[in-house]
């Protein structure tokens, strides 16, 4: 039996990737460069979502329904892939690997340079528009003016993505999207998501490539400073519905933010993460977090997993549980001030009981 631990160092992700048909694409990160996988060998996720850091194979998948805490190094990915029920299986599956080959991939790992040419997609219209317009999808969906004017929204037509890749200028094209900024805790503007409103691109999302990951922000975290109470949704559509609602009664002194998924981020060094976000809120004035994703049973188990982590830190967490089947984004005003009024404090016995109600 070959040596694991040099089997796993010798293991070129790239490589690996494009003998098993693997379909990819690479960015750059604040860690260098990432391999953005179209599906997850775990969660069955086929919307790019997952990102393993090609030298180290460290990674995530960020889609909504990946099992909280299953995180990616070069064992469990490929683990995961070939769908083995043991180490053994993988271990043999290494060995084959390297025996088909006869040799390590050396190829040279040179640091990837990034630098962004342009901070939101170029030409792009401020939102509202003149005259108090917004775009005719944005409408249906119930999104007002005064939504897309606190959140500084903006509609790209034919707007482009300018950026510098070691040394060669590249772009990526925005066309057709409401450009969605996201900032961190202190109100930078760290990263944006572009939403499609044509319904006929293949991506309904498209990621800047080579900016920070969206889950590592606190959607409007920054607009919470100061404030007691929070309310959760997931996404941003989450989050304007939950503020419009909360304008229209008046609670100024709550406020709404996002995850951008059913999970709170954890794990970076530089204290760009949900959970940072949450203690920096906690040091302002934040008591009371209200989560309010939807209510299917992954999405249930998964919020008492974070209630369970934010009351540890010293947080009061409570459920708020909508009808079946419905998210903040299509719950009627009255739906969701039902749940926020009837939302439950969090504690063990809470979590054992709605545990023991999905068995």
């Amino acid at each position: 039996m070959a040596n694991l631990k040099q089997m796993l160092e010798d293991l070129d992700l790239r490589d690996y990737l494009d003998t098993q048909g693997i379909t990819y694409k690479t960015s750059r990160s604040r860690k260098g460069t990432q391999l953005i996988l179209k599906e997850c060998p775990v969660c069955g996720s086929d919307s790019w979502k997952v990102y393993l850091n090609e030298q180290s194979g460290l990674g995530n998948c960020f889609a909504g329904d990946h099992p909280p805490g299953e995180n990616f190094n070069k064992w469990s990915f490929v683990k995961a892939t070939i769908d083995a029920p043991s180490g053994k299986q993988v271990i043999d599956h290494l060995e084959g690997y390297f025996d088909a080959m006869g040799y390590v991939v050396e190829r040279e790992h040179r640091e990837t340079t990034f630098k962004a040419l342009s901070g939101l997609p170029d030409p792009i219209i401020t939102l509202p528009a003149e005259g108090g317009s917004i775009p005719t999808y944005l409408w249906e969906r119930g999104v007002t003016a005064k939504t897309c004017a606190k959140f500084k929204l903006h509609f790209s037509d034919t707007g482009v993505f300018r950026y510098e890749l070691n040394g060669y200028e590249s772009q990526q094209d925005f066309y057709q999207r409401v450009i969605i900024p996201v900032f961190d805790i202190t109100g930078d503007l760290k990263t944006f998501q572009g939403r499609d409103i044509t319904g006929t691109q293949e991506d309904k999302y498209r990621f800047a490539l080579g900016m920070p990951a969206s889950g590592a922000y606190l959607y409007n975290g920054h607009n919470a400073l100061g404030k007691q109470h929070v309310i959760v949704g997931e996404g941003a559509f989450d989050v304007w519905s939950l503020s419009q609602y909360l304008w229209d009664q008046g609670m100024d002194d709550v406020e709404a933010v996002g995850t951008f998924g059913k999970h709170l981020s954890q794990t970076s060094d530089d204290g760009e993460d949900q959970l940072s976000a949450f203690l920096m809120l906690k040091e302002a004035g934040l008591k009371t977090v209200t989560f309010m994703w939807d209510s299917e049973p992954a999405a249930i188990r998964d919020a008492l997993k974070a209630c369970d982590l934010l009351t540890q830190h010293g947080f009061s967490c409570r459920m708020a549980l909508l009808p079946t089947g419905l998210d903040p984004n299509e719950a009627t005003p009255a739906e969701v001030g039902r749940a926020i009024s009837q939302a439950q404090p969090y504690s063990k016995a809470l979590q054992m009981k709605m545990r023991l109600q999905m068995l």
